[in-house]
């Protein structure tokens, strides 16, 4: 059996609260847990953006071999 543990999402976004709205956003649609989030402010020649980096885990190794050890 194939499960998938994790997933990393970047997003694009023009002001901080966009950025800040796509990490509230990502922690209320999660269908795991939030284990890490970050937004950088990035410059380029003509204007500032922001790029929001979230790592959303869904299990994790362990926590699956004792769910199989249950049944």
């Amino acid at each position: 059996m194939i499960k998938k543990l994790q997933t990393t999402t970047k997003y694009y976004a023009k002001t901080e609260d966009e950025a800040e709205g796509a990490v509230i956003a990502a922690e209320s649609k999660t269908k795991g847990r939030i284990v890490k989030k970050s937004i950088q402010r990035k410059t380029s020649k003509d204007s500032i953006y922001y790029e929001v980096v979230i790592t959303e885990e869904f299990t994790t190794s362990k926590e699956q071999l004792e769910k199989e050890e249950l049944i």
